[in-house]
């Protein structure tokens, strides 16, 4: 993901709460955040924020998850028990409930 930030001229901001667990997410995260790129005006910011429950995925681009990485991180999440819903400059994963 690094080069393809690097490329496309957009900074991706992070923030994690000390108790965010997302454990299993990663494929889903690197194609949501490669989608937010792949969308987000040049120079603009795109910004993740790690919360327990939910990462949020935050572009200045399109609301549509269309296309391979959206329909990648869709599909990941949902076989993870998850799931993906997108906003306008928006897309929030639900993690899927560590109660026993």
């Amino acid at each position: 993901i690094g080069a393809a930030l690097r490329a496309a001229g957009v900074p991706v901001v992070v923030a994690v709460d000390h108790d965010a667990v997302v454990a299993g997410m990663e494929g889903v995260i690197r194609a949501l955040v490669r989608r937010a790129v792949a969308v987000a005006p040049m120079h603009s910011t795109v910004s993740i924020a790690v919360t327990s429950g939910r990462v949020e995925v935050r572009d200045e681009g399109s609301v549509a998850i269309d296309g391979f990485d959206g329909e990648l991180a869709r599909g990941l999440a949902r076989r993870a028990g998850a799931d993906v819903h997108v906003f306008e400059g928006l897309a929030v994963l639900e993690l899927p409930s560590t109660d026993a």
